[in-house]
């Protein structure tokens, strides 16, 4: 039987963070939470008109506003 040297086994995934882990940033980099808030503006303003963006990022930003709101309330700004 031949066996072939160039066979490897697959790689594992890379691990995630979990759920709930808060984005810390990385060393050097202070403004990581303006950052990825930026991506989401991008993002928004990609997929949605002006009065729903507004209305999903006010939301967002409100972290007590955000924990009071129910999941399908919150997934509803979403849906176009």
């Amino acid at each position: 039987m031949r066996r072939c040297s160039s066979l490897r086994a697959p790689s594992p995934p890379r691990r995630r963070a979990l759920p709930g882990t808060p984005i810390t940033a990385p060393a050097g980099a202070s403004n990581c939470r303006f950052q990825v808030e930026a991506k989401f503006r991008t993002n928004l303003a990609r997929r949605f008109p002006k009065q729903q963006q507004d209305a999903s990022l006010a939301l967002s930003l409100d972290q007590q506003k955000l924990e009071a709101t129910p999941v399908h309330e919150y997934v509803d700004l979403y849906v176009s």
